[in-house]
């Protein structure tokens, strides 16, 4: 069986999921034969920024060997780019070569230094684009040397009608509470919505499926705990324990709590609290040097309400 991620990947900006504002300035761009030589492609993971840019590189002529994929999680130092800068001259003019760079938070200081220059004055036919998590860690001079555009995580809506067209198009029976639980899980994510659809096609009924949603994505299990926790009235031993224990970037982990609050607003028996959650916790986390702080403050006030 293919991997859906794969086989719905877009192939076109059109295709992308709840990312019209960004669709909509690509598209102009490109129209427009316009495509800057260098592009920063920010915004959470799994929300389309590396599907972007092997779109823009094809609009812009790279093909094969021409486009070129780096993860600058396994080639973050200096080398790499100066690989890039003695290599970028190589191509035949009448040809286009692209260097898709991801996670590019991750280059060295000295690496970001050095890629000011082929960014600051690329030939005619070189394109850079970048994809990242945390722009934040990238230095000032090489994002002023960027045009950047920006992804976001996607509505609730936008991921439910992905997971129908696909369960369709697979002739899978997704039942309302499997796909609620996906789209929970997902927290904003169509790539780790149609992962978690992957894991669960071939196993029988609801309840095999829900256990396996469960334990299928570790990565999202403390998570789950905390918004738990805080939803249930844990006491702050218990939340604050999840919190030293979490990996996940602060802005990711609050956002995970909203989707995960919205989720339970149609319970009875939680939902007032659940939207009281919604409220503490609705303020953007925009200081990275600040975002751990403010969440365990937003947690400490949740598990110390008087009344809820």
């Amino acid at each position: 069986m293919s991997e859906f991620h794969l086989k719905y990947r877009p192939r076109k900006l059109s295709g992308l999921v709840g990312q019209a504002e960004a669709v909509s300035v690509l598209e102009e761009m490109i129209s427009a034969r316009r495509v800057p030589h260098s592009i920063l492609l920010t915004g959470p993971s799994g929300t389309g920024k590396t599907t972007i840019a092997r779109i823009l590189a094809k609009a812009v002529g790279a093909t094969g060997t021409d486009m070129i994929e780096m993860n600058a999680a396994n080639y973050r130092g200096i080398d790499m780019v100066r690989d890039i800068a003695n290599r970028m001259n190589l191509a035949a003019w009448e040809k286009s070569r692209c260097w898709i760079v991801d996670e590019c938070h991750q280059l060295s200081k000295d690496a970001q230094e050095a890629f000011l220059k082929p960014l600051e004055e690329p030939p005619g036919h070189v394109y850079f684009f970048l994809c990242t998590t945390d722009p934040s860690k990238l230095i000032a001079t090489l994002r002023n040397r960027l045009t950047e555009v920006k992804l976001k995580r996607v509505s609730q809506a936008a991921n439910r009608l992905l997971l129908k067209r696909i369960s369709e198009k697979e002739e899978f029976n997704l039942t309302d509470d499997v796909r609620d639980r996906i789209i929970t899980l997902a927290s904003g994510s169509p790539r780790q919505a149609v992962v978690m659809l992957n894991k669960i096609v071939g196993l029988d009924g609801e309840e095999e499926q829900l256990a396996a949603l469960d334990v299928s994505d570790n990565g999202k299990d403390l998570l789950l705990e905390l918004a738990l926790a805080l939803l249930h009235k844990a006491k702050w031993v218990v939340v604050s324990k999840l919190l030293s224990k979490l990996q996940a970037e602060p802005e990711d982990v609050r956002r995970m709590v909203l989707f995960f609050m919205a989720a339970n607003l149609s319970k009875p028996k939680v939902n007032m609290r659940a939207a009281l959650i919604m409220d503490q916790f609705s303020s953007i986390y925009e200081d990275a040097g600040t975002a751990r702080a403010l969440l365990s403050l937003d947690c400490y006030k949740v598990v110390h309400w008087k009344a809820s």
